[in-house]
């Protein structure tokens, strides 16, 4: 975050929202397909988070 800052740049960090959204948690925001190597990336209520994320972080 220091590292952004100092350069003018925003930083949202997602980690504390996602905490407990991981593969394998009962309310999972990512997921994988085939190939397994390639695809992980945030299901519907991801997008949903970081969207939410992202506009909070917009109106600071």
């Amino acid at each position: 975050m220091g590292r952004a800052t100092a350069r003018g740049f925003g930083f949202v960090d997602a980690r504390g929202p996602f905490t407990g959204h991981a593969v394998c948690d009962e309310v999972e925001w990512s997921g994988t397909s085939y190939p397994v190597g390639e695809s992980y990336h945030p299901n519907r209520n991801g997008h949903l988070g970081y969207a939410n994320i992202v506009e909070t972080a917009l109106r600071l």
